[in-house]
């Protein structure tokens, strides 16, 4: 495998899907602790359309660059296929730098169906980007849900993973030989006592900041030993239970827009639920960008971060005109 000498960590496109099928899953509800429905079905899907509109509005008038897949303008197969949760691609694909697509298996099995979008999904890429492989990881059929399960330090090569029913310890050491990245494997508990879903509710990396929810680490020597791995060479901004149960304060991400700005975008609820100290740490690395994500948040059980898949591949060159 070829990997690149970039140690790019910081995203500057991103892409985001559509929530035209967007509606409670009972399929991810047995897990997710973060879901409640609250609303019937056919006005959650309306409400989170209009939050995701918003949502693609502001990350474009920060400067990054979005691209957005909606299955009814794509001519395809894909019109017969419900996706109740498509609005959160990072679980099923993401990016490296050496120009790879991964692909991963999830536990839901109508997740998986969003796999019947890749194809029209990498022509869109390739217009834009050079994809040099696409890996896929789900053929062994253990879950690891993507960036959702995996917490990627690209400039130390570190990949994180709180262990859960959609982060199998073998598919994810697997993943971590496959990729070269040093494997930092660890159980991150909800106030309830089970395993919290998705190691990125809990924690965010950034180029110079890490937000981490240590105390969801009940054994003493692993939580230690995390945190002293986040702190390297970070700046470390700890959160309570509370901030990632009620507020989704882990589920933030960085990217950077066109010009290089740092951008870090989370959801309004999140925002509210930083203290003010974090606010003005967090400020220190990047322009803070919240956005309302009330319904697909509630509804869904996920929140800004989980909305938006990194693109690390090569930009094509643009020919002169």
């Amino acid at each position: 495998m070829n990997f690149s000498n970039n140690n790019q960590n910081t995203a500057t496109s991103i892409l985001m899907i559509k929530p035209v099928d967007f509606q409670y899953n009972q399929e991810t509800a047995t897990d997710n602790e973060f879901m409640n429905k609250t609303i019937e079905n056919t006005k959650a899907n309306k409400e989170a359309l209009k939050e995701f509109d918003k949502a693609v509005k502001i990350i474009q008038n920060s400067g990054v660059n979005v691209l957005v897949f909606d299955k009814n303008e794509a001519d395809n197969d894909l019109k017969e296929i419900s996706m109740p949760d498509a609005v959160f691609p990072n679980n099923w694909i993401s990016t490296d730098t050496d120009n790879a697509i991964l692909l991963y298996q999830m536990m839901a099995k109508n997740r998986n169906y969003e796999k019947h979008q890749f194809r029209y999904i990498a022509e869109m890429l390739s217009k834009q980007f050079v994809i040099d492989s696409v890996v896929n990881f789900s053929y062994k059929d253990q879950i690891l849900e993507g960036t959702g399960s995996l917490l990627i330090d690209r400039v130390k090569r570190r990949a994180y993973c709180s262990r859960s029913k959609r982060a199998e310890q073998d598919i994810f050491e697997h993943w971590c030989r496959t990729r070269n990245y040093e494997g930092i494997l660890f159980d991150g508990f909800a106030k309830s006592g089970t395993p919290i879903y998705h190691t990125n509710v809990l924690l965010s990396i950034g180029e110079k900041f890490a937000v981490f929810c240590a105390d969801t680490i009940k054994d003493e020597q692993q939580r230690k030993f995390v945190v002293e791995k986040l702190k390297e060479d970070r700046e470390l901004i700890l959160i309570s239970q509370k901030q990632v149960e009620e507020y989704f304060c882990g589920n933030i991400l960085e990217v950077a827009n066109q010009k290089g700005e740092k951008q870090i975008f989370m959801s309004q609820r999140a925002y509210d639920g930083f203290t003010k100290e974090q606010i003005e740490t967090l400020s220190k690395y990047g322009k803070l960008n919240p956005v309302p994500l009330y319904n697909i948040e509630e509804i869904g059980g996920g929140s800004m971060r989980c909305m938006m898949a990194e693109i690390f591949l090569q930009p094509k060159k643009q020919e002169s005109q």
